[in-house]
Parts: structure tokens; C-alpha cells; sequence
């Protein structure tokens, strides 16, 4: 999937000594992955049990899904409402609706409709309500648990949901970006698959060892030309002359939901937003850019290399996104429906 090659963002140094780490760095530190604990209750495979996260999933070192990486996810945002004692889950149709379209997409057979997901994600989240008062983080995993020596197109899969409390992905700060050095190749669009992130692990290591915050991904375009991608875990946005552009699907970008809101929210705001390629020769002309994802909402990109950057755009649409996942914002949250409202039990007292 991922081709060698030559690239360098401006400026960018050659050797990690070039560069002081308190320059390239969020808050004077490299980020460090935070651990994730979920909570006890999960739903698998048509119930919601009580165990350990840990033991929730048994998987033999012969299996589709070890072996051959025949697995899906997804993953979505709980955010406590502003005012009511109630939890909000953040586009849950549509998450679900591309959880079902990343099971087609890699032959794996759920055995269960978007409703019955639906409800089951409601379950879980009930369940660990106490947990996820302060907000939190849920995953949905599909997986292919059968035992043959031989990669299958088509199969029966097992599912397991699970939450757990979870505050910002990305500390506050300065954030960098550069470009990755590998050319990404292959088409994920719609299918959220696990062994996508293969490439993208690799992708934040070599963020990391530039002491970076994220590497932005380089694809070939329709023409042979070198085109942005996306972050290793969230969409590309940059801002040109105050136009909003994004890569197309067709550049074989995943289709975030963060990234589709976003672009509403930035065109209800009245920018113009365009999906098109994006070349590189555009990039050291940008005046902002930012990325989306669950996980990190919007991220205001501070520096690409050693350039600085503006973050107004960025950080308004991130404050507005936030602003919708907590029900600040009724249109959004009562008319167009992007939030899943779950109540939360009454504290004894």
C-alpha cells in the first residue's frame, strides 16, 4: 500500500538534532498516546454482558481477523449536554450507517440492521453511564473470528461495543504537521478498516520522530500528480484566498463524519468550501489549515515544517463542533438531529 519516496515539507530539517524539541513540540512535549480504560459493560454479538474489557474478546492466533486483518471499527464521540443531565452521541446514523458499508465492503456478515446497532450502542452507553458523565469515547469493532489457513472474501462476523471515559485527544498547543515520506496508495473512502491504520501507525512514528504532531499523507492524483491525502487519523482541510478546500473521496480519503459536519458547519458560517485535489505547490501558499476527526474534533495545524500558520477558521469551526456535540446549538441538535440524547440515571442524594 505505501510507496517510498522523497518528499520534505519546507523547511524541514534532515537530522532531529537540527531542530530544538521545545520548538516542534506540543507544549514543550511530544504527545504520548493516552491509555484508553472502558468500562465494564459491553454489548457482544446480541448482549449486553458484564466482564472484564480485557477478556470481552478471545481470538485464536489462527483467525481471519489476526492473520489476515479482517476487521472494521468505528468510533464515536459522548459528550455530556451543556444543561440537562444527559449524554449525547455524535452522529450515531451515520456512523453505523458506514459501519454496515465497511462490513460489505471487506465480505463480513453482521447479522444485525443500523437499529438494532443502534440500540445497542444506546445500551452500552446507559450501562456505563457513570463512567461517562464527563464525557467519553465509544468503539464499535467487527471482526472475522474464524479459524482457516487461507485469506476469505466473504464471512460471518462478530461485533463488540464498549465506552469509556475520554477527554481531548489532542493537548492544547501548538500543533505541527509535515509531510510523510511514504506515497499512499489504495482507495478507503467509505470502509473504516483496521488494516488501513497499518500504514498510518508507521506514518505518526516517523510524526514522531521529527518531532512532529502528525504527518499529512501524499497520493497520486488522476494526472500523476502528487496530491494531499489526509493525517494518519483525521481529514485535511487548508484555507486559500479564505476558500475552504478539502481532498474528494476520489483521492481515496476515508469519508470522516467529522469532516462531512465540518464542512456544513463551515458553509453554514457562510466560507466556501470545495472538495478538490489539493497540490503540493499549494500547500506553502496555505494561510491556514486544520484537520477533523472523532477523536480530535478540529485541530487548528500551527506550523507545517517551520512555517507558521493562522488558526482563526480552524479554531472557530472547532469551538462551533463543540458547541453542537455538548447541544448548545439547537438546530443542529434538535431539528437536524446530529446528537443521540440517552438520559442519565438520577444520583442518589
Amino acid at each position: 500500500m505505501f510507496g517510498k519516496i522523497i518528499l520534505e515539507s519546507p523547511d524541514a530539517p534532515t537530522e532531529m538534532s537540527e531542530v530544538e524539541g521545545s520548538d516542534r513540540s506540543v507544549g514543550g512535549e511530544v504527545a504520548v498516546p493516552k491509555p484508553f480504560n472502558a468500562g465494564k459493560f459491553i454489548w457482544r454479538n446480541g448482549n449486553l454482558i458484564e466482564t472484564d474489557p480485557a477478556q470481552a474478546v478471545h481470538l485464536p492466533a489462527l483467525s481471519q481477523a489476526l492473520d489476515y486483518a479482517r476487521a472494521g471499527i468505528s468510533g464515536i464521540r459522548v459528550t455530556p449536554h451543556y444543561r440537562r443531565a444527559s449524554l449525547l452521541i455524535f452522529s450515531l446514523p451515520e456512523h453505523l450507517l458506514r459501519l454496515e458499508d465497511t462490513s460489505r465492503r471487506l465480505g463480513l456478515r453482521l447479522g444485525f440492521n443500523s437499529h438494532q446497532l443502534g440500540r445497542a450502542v444506546v445500551d452500552v452507553v446507559q450501562a456505563n453511564a457513570e463512567i461517562l458523565r464527563g464525557g467519553g469515547y465509544l468503539r464499535a469493532v467487527i471482526y472475522d473470528a474464524r479459524q482457516v489457513v487461507a485469506p476469505q472474501s466473504e464471512g460471518p462476523a462478530d461485533i463488540v461495543i464498549f465506552a469509556g471515559p475520554f477527554g481531548d485527544y489532542v493537548p492544547a498547543g501548538d500543533f505541527r504537521l509535515t509531510f510523510d515520506s511514504f506515497l499512499r496508495v489504495g482507495d478507503q473512502r467509505r470502509a473504516k478498516a483496521s488494516a488501513n491504520y497499518i500504514g498510518f501507525a508507521a506514518g505518526k512514528e516517523r510524526a514522531r520522530k521529527l518531532e512532529m504532531n502528525d504527518v499529512v499523507g501524499v497520493t497520486a492524483g488522476r494526472l500523476g500528480q502528487l496530491i494531499i491525502g489526509e493525517g494518519t487519523t483525521s481529514n485535511f482541510f487548508l484555507v486559500l484566498d479564505g476558500t475552504i478546500y478539502t481532498p474528494p473521496l476520489d483521492a481515496g480519503v476515508l469519508a470522516g463524519i467529522t469532516r462531512m459536519r465540518t464542512m456544513q458547519l463551515a458553509t453554514d458560517l457562510g466560507y466556501t468550501v470545495k472538495e478538490e485535489d489539493i497540490l503540493l505547490s499549494q500547500v506553502p501558499l496555505a494561510e491556514e489549515m486544520f484537520l477533523t476527526g472523532t477523536a480530535s474534533y478540529v485541530i487548528p495545524v500551527t506550523h507545517f515544517g517551520r512555517h507558521r500558520l493562522g488558526t482563526e477558521i480552524g479554531t472557530r469551526l472547532n469551538q462551533t463542533l463543540r458547541n453542537v456535540m455538548e447541544g448548545r446549538m439547537p438546530k443542529y441538535h434538535k431539528y437536524h438531529r446530529w446528537n443521540t440524547e440517552v438520559c442519565l440515571p438520577k444520583t442518589g442524594g
